[in-house]
């Protein structure tokens, strides 16, 4: 089924899947915006909230009676709204909503979470011929994995799962680890002081290159672009497919490479002596990150963390894009708070699995023994 396709059974469907999903219209906007916003989307009626919470529910027959009466137009869309609107939930099934309208004889109904969330409008034309409109999630993070791609909302999720989490932490170490070690056998091969500190600082720079090239270099960096593509399709409310994704960037503003460049042009800059002064060397590392730290994650995902992706990692994208979006349209909250979507985000996932990889490392060179001179951790 495309997203665009009619339901067969719209009675059984969550009305999630039913109802219009739109970005609310703000309290405090006034009649005049209220009405401009209802004819871009197409829309009877529309959702007014105070930030995500539902305060109202404002439809046409409000405004024409707004109107006859002469009010002006730029008056606040509160004074005209239904303060008390019918509510559902979007896990509640198309047959409970047509109770809920046979009952209260309303023309439109406000689709709302658990916590008051506005989240979109169910009318009773949505229950004999819905058209399955692409469902947009407000905020989509994710992660690359060898098993495949990983999205989530912060609530509820599409794609890897569990252990596919934390094998990305392994190889991310794993990717490193080996850098290291080629860096750490060609300043040996090459008779290099190893113990010196300019030595050193360059090593670490070389490691992190070839980190880099690493990671360009395996799969992992194909699904890596395959999921920015996705959640770039998501956000845009595209029609999930391989031609139109294929079409999307593989570039995304929110990428955690953009975190990780900038913290290393800080560090970098912080904890280069040649500036005496602690505070102006602080001033520096802090201005020249925040003038660099997306120009230059923008370019390291480009040509280093993402790559082209397949047609299979972009079906595995896909897939979990569209079970993302399934789950959402039956969640009962639009999005969880802070530490849930930490908790959902994976980083604790990726965390252990690096940590796992890292103890392996270390038993390695245990058994091993290197000499100093070899000595990667």
């Amino acid at each position: 089924m495309t997203p665009f396709q009619p339901v067969s059974d719209p009675l059984a469907m969550p009305v999630g899947a039913l109802a219009i999903h739109h970005d609310p219209v703000q309290s405090g906007a006034s009649i005049r915006a209220a009405a401009s916003a209802m004819a871009e989307a197409g829309l009877h009626s529309i959702l007014v909230a105070e930030g995500p919470r539902l305060v109202g529910l404002l439809d046409e027959s409000a405004m024409l009676v707004a109107l006859a009466q002469g009010l002006d137009p730029n008056s606040p869309v509160d004074a005209v709204m239904d303060p008390d609107p019918v509510l559902i939930q979007p896990h509640m099934t198309g047959a409970e909503a047509l109770r809920i309208f046979n009952s209260t004889d309303r023309r439109a109904i406000a689709v709302v979470d658990v916590m008051g969330n506005a989240i979109g409008v169910l009318t009773p034309s949505r229950l004999f011929h819905p058209q399955r409109l692409p469902y947009r999630p407000q905020v989509v993070g994710g992660l690359a994995t060898p098993f495949g791609v990983y999205l989530t909302n912060g609530v509820v999720s599409g794609g890897a799962k569990g252990l596919a989490l934390a094998s990305a932490g392994a190889a991310l170490f794993t990717t490193f680890f080996v850098a290291m070690l080629v860096v750490v056998g060609l300043a040996n091969l090459f008779g290099l002081d190893v113990a010196n500190v300019q030595v050193q600082s360059g090593m670490n720079f070389a490691s992190t290159l070839l980190f880099l090239v690493g990671l360009r270099a395996i799969p992992l960096s194909g699904t890596h672009g395959a999921e920015h593509m996705v959640v770039h399709a998501i956000e845009r409310g595209e029609e999930l497919t391989l031609d139109v994704v294929r079409r999307m960037p593989r570039v995304h503003p929110r990428c955690g490479t953009n975190i990780a460049v900038g913290a290393m042009i800080f560090l970098g800059i912080f904890s280069w002596k040649l500036i005496p002064d602690d505070s102006l060397r602080l001033l520096i590392a802090l201005l020249t990150t925040v003038f660099l730290w997306k120009p230059v994650g923008s370019f390291v995902q480009f040509f280093f963390t993402t790559k082209p992706p397949t047609d299979a990692q972009l079906m595995s994208g896909i897939n979990a894009g569209r079970e993302l979006i399934s789950a959402s349209e039956r969640s009962r909250k639009l999005t969880g708070g802070p530490f849930n979507r930490f908790l959902a985000s994976g980083i604790l996932h990726v965390m252990f699995g690096a940590t796992a990889a890292q103890f392996v490392a270390y038993g390695v060179l245990w058994l091993l023994n290197p000499s100093g001179s070899w000595r990667v951790l």
